[in-house]
């Protein structure tokens, strides 16, 4: 990383290594900037756009090892708004026409269900990928944010290729099972819902309360933590406990198939 650090530091001046940085990083950009944007062509514009924003702004970074992070926190904003653009656009329809705004009121009401479920689903496995296990979580980010092939993964871990496909396979499988799961939650109407998640139905109650606040209601941490009267660390090991039993419940149901 101390060569990248020297390059970003010439960054605002130099543009060979804007160039290299721009290479380097491009891909591991676009892997986030793409689950959000459907379009692959905006997903590419974005990417650099995001790019041209950190350029233009290094004088607001203070620490060059923190440029990857900071990158991809651009591009992810960045997406976000250009989702919310298309969205908008989208929903624009002529006032001179009775038909019409009826049409682009019922336009205006799927194009913004769609977004909202596209935001939380995104944020469900984002905060789902932070309760993995250390080295699942380390494997899916190396892989699906950074680019990395399963070779240097195993290189960076001391693992064989074999192995590293295999924790890569299974954690993205659980993570996509549990999501499911719950999107079936917030898709269903019925107010009685949530009694037929059995992965609610498996962890003790005050778990299960935590999972619907910060799985469901997206609220933080801190958050969490006050509405139940617990420290934030608690609300943590709680949540991990409630992983580990839907990891042994969808293992065990995976294998009764």
């Amino acid at each position: 990383m101390n060569d990248d650090a020297e390059r970003i530091q010439e960054l605002a001046d130099d543009e060979a290594a804007q160039t290299s940085i721009y290479r380097k990083y491009y891909h591991s950009v676009f892997q986030v900037v793409r689950p959000i944007l459907e379009n692959y062509e905006d997903a590419e514009e974005v990417t650099d756009d995001a790019f041209v924003k950190a350029f233009n702004n290094l004088h607001r970074l203070s620490d060059a090892a923190k440029f990857p992070g900071w990158l991809k926190t651009i591009a992810r904003h960045l997406a976000i708004d250009r989702l919310r653009e298309t969205e908008h656009r989208g929903n624009q329809v002529p006032f001179d026409d009775t038909q019409s705004r009826y049409i682009g009121d019922a336009v205006d009401y799927q194009s913004t269900e769609q977004y909202d479920i596209r935001r939380t689903r995104v944020t469900l496995q984002n905060r789902l990928l932070f309760l993995l296990p250390p080295k699942d979580r380390q494997v899916l980010e190396l892989h699906h944010l950074e680019g990395s092939t399963y070779k240097q993964i195993a290189a960076l871990t001391h693992a064989t290729e074999r192995a590293v496909g295999n924790r890569v396979r299974r954690a993205r499988e659980f993570l996509k099972t549990v999501a499911n799961r719950f999107d079936d939650w917030l898709l269903s109407m019925d107010e009685e819902a949530i009694e037929a998640i059995d992965l609610l139905a498996v962890i003790p109650v005050d778990e299960a309360q935590m999972a619907e606040r910060y799985l469901l209601d997206q609220l933080s941490l801190a958050e969490t933590a006050q509405s139940m009267h617990v420290s934030p660390r608690a609300v943590v090991r709680g949540l991990k406990h409630a992983m580990k039993q839907w990891k042994s419940l969808i293992g065990s149901s995976a294998c009764s198939k």
